[in-house]
């Protein structure tokens, strides 16, 4: 795949992978079919990891303060923040300060709505803004160079990837219940914690050393009935039900659910004290996995359901064209707004075709229930797949051993800039298919450890 790759090893990144999934409180054990006896479940029949596919398992990254809620940084950095840290809130960067020459960083600008500026003198500075803004501010950074920091071979904002994602089939109501027994989530309990994984299919490397194809997933998603009654209560009571009678039926028919929202309504809110709660959350983790991931992921609201859909989701290429720039458009501060562009490309969208061409071939032979293929799969016309991004933007200040295939280093250095460095998933080369937020933890921790050996001792 051209421009894909990685300047650094997995084994070199090893170390602060195995720490960056401790800091995301995520279960033990691995990634692939393995898992199954690591967990105790005997795995589904028939296989279809013997296919194109093989079994794989997200992992879950849960809060450590409230348990029903996935890991939100904000919340537990604030509640145990770091010694020597300082932050500095309504303070938005603006700019970063060089030398005359732009080739080492001194500082940063910041500026507040309310009209205060300030600036914060500094020998490093880490970027960790966001795919988006990591790249605008080395745009907008313009003192040294006018094409802005790191630009020198006009790199910096291209290479932006997503994984383009679409639905190739649905299953209804009745073929649903075997299919979310076999993709459904595990509840696992080990050290005093118990953990969810959720199982899935990816593509065999064999198959796709084979097929020249690019990596790719596939996940189950769980479609919402029109008479789920946490849906009818909310048009009631928003005054936008087109029939109050017949919205008020569907709560009534649901008494079940109505208690179980409300207890995780009280969890939630801590009406219930804080041991009781974590003992319920972990005993329904443990026996209901589905139901509780279920629920999380409808705003922790038992709904009722009336099919699945099959998603698919690729690896993108890095395409020099997706990128971002700055726009004409201005913000509160009078600088330019970030411009995106980014489309899924034709290679992505030929491989999502042939995962729902597989996807059917797999489930036809092995005598599963018949999934409803979406019509561009069964017309082999993957320019008409409403494909959506995951909200996994990467590329942006992608690493490269070159500057001109990138933007830093190996180190996370900006390349010809002392003392700049970026994080996040901007640095992220190419995309895969899978989370990134594991990866861009561990290259973070990695950039943490570097930096801490290059200061001077005591």
């Amino acid at each position: 795949m051209p421009l894909s790759g990685w300047p650094v090893t997995k084994d070199a990144l090893e170390p602060w992978l195995a720490q960056a999934e401790e800091l995301l409180n995520l279960g033990p054990g691995p990634y692939d079919a393995t898992l199954w006896d690591r967990i105790g479940h005997t795995p589904p029949e028939p296989p279809l990891s013997e296919t194109a596919f093989r079994t794989v398992f997200w992992k879950f990254a849960r809060s450590r303060r409230s348990v029903t809620d996935i890991m939100r940084f904000g919340a537990d950095f604030a509640a145990d923040p770091p010694d020597g840290v300082r932050v500095l809130t309504n303070a938005t960067v603006t700019r970063i300060l060089t030398d005359t020459e732009g080739r080492s960083v001194t500082g940063l600008e910041a500026r507040s709505l309310a009209g205060g500026r300030v600036e914060v003198a500094a020998p490093i500075c880490i970027l960790a803004a966001s795919t988006i803004e990591n790249a605008r501010l080395l745009l907008l950074s313009r003192d040294a160079d006018p094409r802005g920091l790191g630009n020198t071979h006009d790199t910096v904002g291209r290479y932006l990837t997503d994984h383009p994602t679409t639905t190739i089939a649905r299953f209804d109501k009745e073929a649903a219940a075997d299919l979310a027994a076999r993709f459904g989530l595990y509840g696992y309990r080990e050290g005093g914690r118990t953990h969810v994984y959720m199982h899935g299919l990816a593509l065999d490397p064999a198959w796709q050393r084979a097929e020249h194809a690019l990596n790719g997933a596939l996940f189950v998603n769980e479609e919402r009935a029109d008479d789920d009654p946490f849906t009818a209560a909310k048009r009631i009571l928003k005054r936008q039900s087109p029939s109050v009678l017949k919205d008020a039926m569907s709560v009534a028919r649901s008494p079940v659910r109505i208690v179980r929202g409300a207890t995780a309504r009280a969890i939630e809110r801590n009406y219930i004290p804080r041991p009781i709660s974590r003992v319920i959350v972990d005993v329904a983790l443990r026996l209901f996995p589905n139901t509780v991931a279920r629920d999380f992921q409808n705003g922790r609201l038992p709904v009722k359901l009336s099919g699945l859909r099959i998603e698919a989701t690729t690896e993108q290429p890095p395409l020099p064209e997706n990128r971002v720039t700055l726009s004409d458009k201005r913000d509160a501060f009078g600088l330019e707004r970030p411009f995106v562009f980014w489309t899924a490309g034709e290679a992505a969208r030929a491989n999502l075709l042939r995962i729902g061409q597989q996807f059917a071939a797999a489930t036809t032979g092995l005598g599963l229930p018949r999934p409803q293929l979406s019509d561009w799969v069964v017309d082999a016309a993957p320019d008409r797949a409403v494909t959506i991004d995951l909200g996994h933007m990467m590329g942006t200040t992608r690493m490269s051993q070159r500057p001109d295939e990138g933007v830093v280093d190996t180190d996370c250095k900006v390349h010809g800039v002392e003392g700049l460095y970026a994080a996040g998933g901007s640095v992220l080369p190419t995309a895969s298919h899978v989370n990134p937020t594991l990866m861009m933890i561990a290259l973070a921790l990695r950039l943490a450890d570097h930096l801490a050996a290059r200061q001077p001792r005591g």
